[in-house]
């Protein structure tokens, strides 16, 4: 059996699959070797990007929480300005309006005061003719006490009446 062995074939079958071997391993693995390590390489290059764009965006986040707490905190301060200037200006007008309050009460009682006096000064006035007049008619005529309590009602009822002539 080994007499029917074609050693001929053999190495020829041997030597074709080391020439196929150099072939393909220049035509093929060196070329595919080449792509694979630049697309490695690539890879490698895109992965560090979007590590260095990871590390952007976080460090822009960060910054952007900063700006947004130094924002609302700005605008607490100055709500509490505005609360406060608020509070100021209500107080004032507060105030204002009690003073204008108080000179309002002051002129309608020094209103009612100057009418009181009026009145008074009336009252005086009209009392002293009514005395004036009841002592004239009195005088006018000797009486009793109860002519004159007589004389008086009469001038009285006229002085009400308004006709202010002498009812003796």
């Amino acid at each position: 059996m080994l007499s029917e062995l074609h050693w001929e074939n053999i190495l020829l079958h041997i030597l074709n699959m080391a020439i196929l071997f150099v072939i393909v391993r220049f035509l093929v693995y060196r070329p595919l070797r080449r792509f694979l390590s630049a697309r490695s390489e690539r890879v490698a290059a895109s992965l560090e990007e979007a590590r260095k764009a990871r590390e952007e965006a976080d460090a822009l986040h960060a910054q952007a929480r900063g700006i947004i707490a130094g924002a609302e905190e700005e605008a607490r301060a100055r709500a509490m300005e505005i609360t406060s200037a608020a509070n100021e200006s209500v107080k004032a007008m507060t105030e204002t309006a009690q003073a204008q309050g108080r000179a309002i009460t002051e002129k309608a009682k020094a209103a009612a005061q100057a009418e009181h006096d009026k009145a008074m000064a009336g009252l005086r006035t009209e009392v002293i003719d009514l005395a004036t007049g009841m002592a004239a008619q009195i005088l006018r005529q000797e009486m009793n006490a109860q002519d004159t309590l007589r004389v008086a009602q009469e001038y009285f009822k006229s002085e009400r009446d308004g006709d202010g002539g002498d009812a003796a």
